[in-house]
């Protein structure tokens, strides 16, 4: 009898009796519910602060200092503009928050061919414009049900190996801490991580790449706070898919944040206290957009700071072919330099 209320009164494999003992346990040996609840709490707690933890320890040998940029609205290419010129011309550590902009872009990867991924017809008749990022990764269509948080970073500032894999087994416990801040649940070994996707239970919130270059490296994710039919209808199923997703359609496979009661406002606030924590310094508000425009300013301007980013990013055609336009990257400037303003 003893023996079998000892297994009753465990929980989750650790030895927790009920409060009031065994005798005051109902008489068929069911563990009072006080103490489940209470257990559950206190494990619940536990992992978070052990998730906290690990991310402090992951970082503990490099200089933390972190920027984080809340930029409010900015369209794709003005965004995309900014993250190449902090990776290549920057040597500071910063955290880029944007909100996505209408009308619905077709982002693509360095590497898409819109063809393969596009419903081309569609994105036609609704002059929907394709845009390929410098990055690696899928294609996605943004807009403003989007949240963009951009990791721009020395290789020092987290001591995992820069390798695409290895950097998202750092970032995969940061967004599962951001969500566990929501009391939003999360599946998987890194939390949030499934095959390279950011999933709450079978299904994708967030599209994520990355790049790397030598000493510094990128982890950009766009997040689906709404999932759109008439956004979906521009994309076609890949030929590529991860197994857990199967032949799941767009709308199938993908689950936007605000469906789990969660806002873009609680949302932001969540990323920002992770990062506040994992970082030894942050550094908020107008005093990091101080920071940014001081290394535009010493490098001759946002006209150099670009030349000399040697942007990758482009409007493309159907058939990848860079749509070219004087005004492109002024008119990306101009709307960089209105986003720091505000």
């Amino acid at each position: 009898r003893a023996t079998q209320l000892q297994k009753l009164a465990s929980w989750r494999g650790t030895d927790r009796q009920c409060p009031q003992g065994p005798a005051d346990a109902q008489k068929d040996g069911d563990i009072c519910a006080a103490a489940q609840q209470k257990s559950a709490a206190a494990e619940d707690l536990e992992a978070k602060t052990a998730m906290r933890s690990f991310l402090r320890r992951f970082s503990s040998q490099a200089s933390r200092k972190l920027h984080i940029l809340q930029l409010g609205e900015l369209a794709p290419m003005p965004m995309l503009l900014l993250e190449e010129a902090l990776l290549r011309c920057a040597s500071d550590n910063f955290l880029v928050l944007v909100r996505g902009t209408a009308p619905a872009t077709v982002v693509l990867g360095i590497a898409g061919k819109p063809r393969k991924m596009c419903n081309l017809d569609i994105v036609a008749a609704r002059d929907a414009k394709l845009l390929k990022r410098f990055s690696g990764g899928g294609t996605v269509v943004v807009d403003d049900s989007c949240f963009f948080a951009s990791w721009i970073v020395n290789t020092d500032f987290a001591p995992c190996k820069a390798f695409p894999k290895d950097i998202m087994r750092y970032t995969g416990p940061i967004y599962a801490d951001v969500l566990n801040r929501l009391q939003a649940s999360a599946r998987g070994d890194d939390g949030v991580l499934v095959e390279n996707d950011y999933v709450v239970g079978d299904r994708k919130f967030g599209g994520n790449a990355q790049s790397i270059t030598s000493g510094r490296w990128l982890h950009h994710t766009s997040f689906l706070f709404e999932i759109k039919p008439e956004n979906m209808e521009l994309l076609a199923l890949p030929e590529k898919r991860p197994e857990y997703r199967a032949d799941r359609s767009h709308l199938d496979f993908l689950v936007g944040l605000g469906e789990l009661g969660i806002g873009m406002d609680a949302f932001e606030e969540s990323v920002i206290q992770t990062a506040t924590d994992l970082a030894d310094e942050a550094v908020m508000g107008e005093d990091a957009k101080a920071r940014v425009q001081d290394l535009v300013a010493s490098s001759g301007g946002w006209e150099e700071v670009m030349r000399l980013a040697k942007p990758r990013s482009r409007f493309v055609d159907q058939d990848s072919s860079p749509i070219l336009g004087d005004t492109t990257v002024s008119d990306a400037i101009a709307e960089i330099e209105s986003a720091f303003r505000r």
